[in-house]
């Protein structure tokens, strides 16, 4: 009786209840009923998916990322929710365990060294240990502008090698950029100089010394070259004729307080018979911010005392770094939307090691649109991720830089790094050949394969 039930009751539904009794099913209905159903059912999932999942899933992050110029999206994933504008910034997520990992020591050799286990997040605040006062030195004249020096027009790809060749002529040393070159970036195609690999030039083949500090300013620059230090800076360039956005150095000669100009020899844009370009502070500081306000000095050793009365506090590499942090976060705080800010801030907590926090700065960096060659010369965001153990998200950081160039020894390097963590020897020891292979000079690839074979 039940079976009977059953089949009498669908042959009714299929009969009669979406068309006439009796009749066969009416078209119009069936349409109208279809289409109704349809638009439940997408309703039903949008609603599932921003109201329902964001309440189960509190961390759920539903949006798309636009790409660069190169369609390439650098996005740290860094299972941290986005930190609003504040400058307190602390992951939610529990830091992991550190494993063993070789880290980079300021003579820029490397140790394989074992992070202690975080056991609470640091909260950057708005005020950092204090550091030393730098003493304060006769203020620079309100001009100046320095002789002796060899201008030299790079080649392609070559304004960190041919910078160095001119900042080496004003004492003397006359080597071509080709000469600097064959150390820095054997490879043509290296897209990259470190500011360490220069003062490592300087200090293997010459008697000069060098020093590189971040966080400089436009006052420390005129006391320098109008003490006849030479200083090579780092900043960034847009030619503005479709090539994109990359990294630059320049070698600074002169200033004006009263047209409030700054002077640089541009081995890219200067010419033998023109090898100066002057703009404004505000274009020259806009520039340099991009990378940190990195700068080199080369002196003689005799100079050595004086340049460290100037630098005060600064002259020790790690209090310059902690007034970096102090720069950094005054500028974010200033300006929360500028990238470079959050990327400086990022970079100058690698450098006191404060790692956790470093990921987030990156993080809210990447959500300004920052250049994607930005990897190409500031390797900090590999160097926090691997140090707080997101290894999987240096692989993809590494793999999404290499769709960009594969002429960065330094991506090979952290590629290696990652392997070399998770015990994998063979792998490490290829990707260390890789970089090795781009420069045969890379001194901490050189220290990691030695390690790994070891």
């Amino acid at each position: 009786m039940s079976n009977r039930r059953s089949v009498a009751r669908l042959n009714t539904v299929d009969q009669g209840a979406f068309g006439k009794r009796g009749g066969g099913i009416n078209p119009t209905l069936l349409i109208v009923w279809l289409v109704a159903g349809f638009n439940i059912g997408v309703i039903g999932v949008i609603v599932l998916a921003l109201v329902v999942l964001p309440v189960i899933l509190p961390n759920l992050d539903i949006r798309r990322h636009k790409a660069d110029a190169a369609a390439v999206s650098y996005v740290l994933i860094t299972n941290t929710p986005t930190v609003t504008s504040t400058p307190t910034m602390t992951p939610t997520l529990p830091p992991p365990t550190l494993t063993p990992t070789p880290t980079a020591t300021t003579e820029g050799q490397q140790n394989l060294v074992t992070e202690p286990a975080v056991t609470a997040i640091p909260t950057l605040t708005s005020t950092p240990s204090p550091i030393p006062a730098t003493p304060t030195p006769m203020p620079p004249p309100a001009s100046f502008m320095l002789d002796g020096i060899t201008f030299h027009q790079q080649t392609w790809n070559n304004c960190g090698p041919a910078n160095l060749a001119m900042a080496l002529s004003f004492y003397d040393i006359n080597v071509t950029q080709d000469d600097t070159a064959a150390y820095l970036k054997p490879d043509r195609e290296d897209r990259n100089v470190t500011p360490q690999q220069m003062i490592d030039y300087v200090h293997q083949f010459t008697d000069l010394r060098a020093i590189w500090r971040m966080a400089g300013d436009l006052n420390q620059i005129k006391w320098l070259i109008s003490h006849q230090f030479i200083v090579v800076v780092e900043s960034g360039y847009d030619p503005n004729n479709g090539e994109g956005w990359y990294g630059h150095y320049e070698t600074v000669v002169g200033y004006d307080d009263a047209e409030g100009t700054i002077t640089v020899y541009d081995s890219y844009l200067g010419r033998a018979n023109k090898p100066s370009l002057t703009r404004s502070y505000e274009i020259f500081d806009r520039d340099w911010q991009q990378f940190n306000r990195n700068y080199i000095v080369i002196y003689a050793p005799a100079r050595e005392a004086e340049l460290s009365a100037f630098l005060g506090s600064e002259w020790t590499e790690l209090d310059n770094r902690r007034k970096a942090v102090e720069v950094a976060q005054r500028e974010v705080q200033a300006d929360p939307e500028n990238g470079y800010a959050w990327f400086n801030l990022g970079t100058s907590l690698v450098a006191i090691a404060r790692y956790e926090e470093a990921v987030v700065a990156y993080s809210r960096a990447t959500e300004f649109n920052l250049p994607y060659r930005m990897m190409w010369y500031q390797f900090g965001p590999f160097e926090a991720l691997l140090q707080t153990n997101r290894l999987s998200q240096v692989l993809q950081l590494t793999n999404d830089t290499l769709k960009t160039t594969r002429y960065v020894e330094e991506i090979f390097y952290y590629r290696g790094r990652v392997f070399e963590v998770q015990g994998n020897a063979d792998a490490a020891i290829e990707e260390y050949d890789a970089a090795l292979t781009l420069n045969p000079n890379y001194s901490q690839a050189q220290a990691a394969l030695r390690r790994v074979q070891g």
